[in-house]
């Protein structure tokens, strides 16, 4: 949910940032990572028996730093087709390590300029966001129906039926407080 976050760029705001993280962790120890500079992706994916049978990779659009909150998502991103392929190769090896067998699996990576791409974080889940509407805009691929047959001891379908774009922009705003009303639509 990206509470928390902080991008530190000098020692002397370490404290700082451990201080905000510590205000909102549930449980358990503050994660530091390596900041990565690239292409901001995201990948929703299915998988079955062990094999990745579905990978819709997408442009991912940030807040940016310090708190790096996802507000865009375009399907499909852009790639060259071995990135595409290094991309599925990686998640599909991700997810054997974990002994990930079927189901949903949903990752953030971001893509350097030389086309590595980095896993920042997965979830054996679905996306948020709206993010299975927007995979079966694209692809015809019903993952919830999918994961609600696997949950219910049923065999998962995730048939493709089409190969189209389609985006999610999610709204956000700068400042703190609550939406009360909408008008004008």
């Amino acid at each position: 949910g990206s509470k928390g976050v902080s991008v530190v760029a000098s020692a002397e705001q370490v404290d700082t940032a451990f201080a905000q993280a510590a205000a909102v962790r549930s449980a358990g120890d503050i994660l530091v990572e390596e900041f990565v500079v690239g292409r901001h992706l995201a990948a929703e994916c299915f998988l079955h028996a062990g094999q990745l049978v579905l990978c819709m990779v997408t442009e991912r659009e940030t807040t940016g730093v310090p708190h790096m909150i996802t507000t865009v998502h375009r399907a499909p991103a852009l790639l060259e087709p071995a990135v595409g392929r290094r991309i599925e190769t990686d998640i599909a090896r991700v997810a054997e390590h974990l002994g990930l067998e079927s189901g949903p699996l949903n990752l953030d990576l971001v893509l350097t300029a030389d086309g590595t791409p980095y896993l920042i974080e997965l979830g054996a889940r679905l996306g948020g966001n709206g993010m299975p509407g927007m995979v079966l805009s694209c692809t015809g691929a019903d993952t919830v129906a999918a994961a609600v047959d696997l949950a219910c001891g049923r065999e998962p379908v995730i048939r493709t039926t089409r190969d189209c774009a389609a985006g999610v922009v999610i709204l956000h705003s700068a400042l703190d407080g609550a939406i009360t009303a909408i008008d004008g639509l």
